[in-house]
């Protein structure tokens, strides 16, 4: 082929126009068949752009809707079947192996593996511009590829255990000179979760909920005297996380729509935390119990087992881990339960806590509180006060659909005297 037509090929690529238009191009200033034209198109496509091949996760839909088999020029493609399978595929001649096949395609292998594969070869004959016969070898490969199964509970937990021995803080414990307790109460988090404010009303996602989280934090320690204050008691889980990870659902399997990675909101939330109790722990005492939520059972758990490993060495951080779903904290007359509260009746509530826990007939101040419906309410029932508490997440689409939306979003602080119960709390209003 003369050099100028060469160069017009190579613009008209630059330009943005379709193999087809190179091709019939070629036929009408060669005069060649289209078979011959087209592997001129693709020996030109191969030889000027092969370094500035694009992934195929990053075209437009339009790319694969080509004369050529549904090939893009260049020779690849990714094709999701569902959430579980996908296919890639292959026929540019410089990707020969499974391996150059899964980075041609950028074939994230964190979510994939591949089930099967196969390669095959075989050469295609043209004439040359001066009428030669040419040969050129041709090559397929194809893989076949499936979601990777989630690690279990066991091998998660020990991975996180190991990687934090070396660098657990240490801190001593502090002298508890105040005479209250103080929780700081924020349930419900659902780090993560997609609000979009022109679909939802209001904006949401993973560094929003970060952020209100560090505030209503920060707000309510500055409501009182640490001084005065012998422990912190933090409930964390809750719904924490907005979905189990991995899968993007429920606990129970329910799609959600989050704004990140699932390495990512979990990366942040055990750096929240840590970032948060750092700080309390040296000031005063922190009593941590985990609540395990609907959206996020297990990860709950390994935020829990996160945060043991990274104050094994801190005796002024006490950990509440138990698989246990109701969990109890005992303070002098106080006797507070905390549970999700997606499970229980909630008129069964004072029954649970008699049978559960040995203390509740010594107890005279007894409360539960849960989480789970996103709103305020309190209800006493046959001695215990059950309180349902607030959350800071705002809606996303689904919620705004069913009209669960317009509720206060707060977070709150309780404080208790060992004698007298619950003496005061406080709210922090998202405005």
């Amino acid at each position: 082929m003369e050099k100028k037509l060469i160069e017009k090929c190579v613009s008209m690529f630059r330009d943005g126009a379709g193999k087809m238009e190179v091709v019939r191009l070629i036929m009408e200033r060669t005069g060649l068949k289209e078979t011959a034209a087209r592997s001129r198109a693709t020996n030109i496509w191969n030889n000027e752009f092969e370094e500035e091949y694009i992934p195929v996760q990053n075209r437009g839909q339009e790319d694969f809707k080509s004369e050529d088999n549904g090939f893009k020029t260049g020779g690849a493609r990714f094709d999701q079947n569902d959430e579980n399978s996908a296919m890639a595929e292959s026929k540019n001649e410089n990707v020969r192996t499974l391996e150059d096949l899964l980075e041609i395609c950028n074939v994230d292998l964190e979510y994939w593996e591949v089930e099967r594969h196969i390669i095959n070869k075989w050469e295609v004959a043209a004439k040359d511009g001066v009428g030669d016969l040419r040969h050129s070898p041709l090559y397929q490969v194809k893989a076949w590829l499936k979601k990777r199964e989630v690690k279990n509970a066991e091998e998660v937990v020990n991975y996180f255990k190991k990687s934090l021995q070396s660098i657990s803080p240490t801190i001593q414990k502090r002298n508890a000179g105040g005479q209250y307790m103080y929780e700081i109460s924020i349930p419900d988090l659902h780090l993560a979760k997609l609000g979009w404010e022109p679909e939802s009303g209001q904006d949401y996602d993973v560094n929003i909920a970060a952020n209100l989280f560090r505030s209503a934090v920060k707000d309510l320690l500055n409501r009182v005297n640490l001084d005065e204050v012998c422990k912190v008691l933090l409930p964390i889980g809750n719904d924490f996380f907005n979905s189990e990870g991995l899968s993007g659902a429920t606990t129970a399997g329910t799609r959600q729509d989050d704004d990140s990675r699932w390495q990512k909101s979990f990366s942040v939330g055990c750096n929240l935390i840590a970032e948060v109790v750092d700080e309390l722990s040296k000031k005063v005492n922190v009593d941590i119990v985990i609540v395990q939520g609907n959206h996020d059972f297990e990860r709950d758990y390994y935020l829990g087992e996160f945060l043991r490993a990274w104050y094994r060495g801190n005796e002024a951080v006490n950990i509440n881990n138990s698989p246990k779903s109701r969990k109890y904290v005992e303070f002098g007359e106080n006797l507070i339960l905390f549970t999700h509260g997606n499970e229980e009746k909630q008129s069964e509530l004072p029954l649970l806590m008699a049978t559960e826990h040995p203390s509740f007939s010594k107890c005279r101040f007894r409360t539960a509180h849960l989480g789970h419906l996103h709103q305020t309410r309190v209800v006493e029932n046959k001695g215990v006060t059950v309180k349902i508490l607030p959350s800071l997440c705002a809606s996303d689409a689904w919620h705004k659909i069913k009209g669960f939306c317009g509720n206060r979003r707060s977070a709150m602080g309780f404080v208790y005297d060992p004698v007298y119960g619950e003496v005061a709390n406080y709210y922090y209003n998202v405005v």
